[in-house]
């Protein structure tokens, strides 16, 4: 009986995830956190210091730096550098 339930489970699990993803791409930055965040990885990837983290012209510590990196190394393998549209980082994108 259990067997029997999975396919169906499989296919409801497939369909939830298909039309939840369109919806979190389309997700705005929610939290003011968040855009600090992600001007800090910018500015990490436009001055390629990625050990002094910088949000305008102050030092930002808030955070451990693996965030800065990881946005910072997805817009470089994007290719688009700076110019990425980073998203929230609770976000895939």
């Amino acid at each position: 009986m259990i067997a029997a339930r999975t396919p169906g489970g499989l296919h409801l699990l497939a369909v939830a995830v298909l039309m939840l993803l369109p919806g979190l791409a389309a997700l705005p930055v929610t939290d003011r956190d968040d855009a600090r965040f992600v001007q800090s990885g910018r500015q990490m990837v436009a001055s390629g210091n990625p050990v002094v983290i910088r949000f305008h012209d102050e030092a930002r510590h808030k955070k451990p730096v693996g965030i800065y990196w990881a946005q910072s190394l997805a817009a470089l393998a994007s290719g688009q550098g700076p110019k990425r549209r980073f998203g929230c980082s609770a976000c895939p994108r």
